[in-house]
């Protein structure tokens, strides 16, 4: 890939960067907008921190991740109950 969208995946993550490319999902976020990742552990270790950091700068949009065993639906509210990292994009 070229034009700095490269992005390094974490395997646990279950999400296929080809598949991003090809939704192409960036431009569905509003002004407001905002990705939160409910999987368990995504945003774990050093590579779940890049992965987050590079959605959030790639869909322009914060994104959160989970970095333990998450609740399973979200809990009640549907936010993270659990610990969780977030990135937001850089101007």
């Amino acid at each position: 890939m070229s034009g700095g969208n490269e992005l390094a995946i974490p395997r646990r993550a279950g999400i296929s960067w080809q598949w991003m490319l090809l939704t192409n999902i960036a431009h569905f976020f509003g002004p407001d907008g905002y990705l939160q990742l409910h999987g368990c552990s995504v945003g774990a270790a050093s590579e779940g921190k890049r992965y987050v950091s590079e959605l959030a700068r790639i869909l322009n949009v914060p994104v959160s991740a989970g970095i333990w065993k998450q609740v399973v639906g979200g809990g009640r509210s549907g936010e993270f109950e659990i610990a969780y990292i977030e990135a937001i994009p850089q101007p």
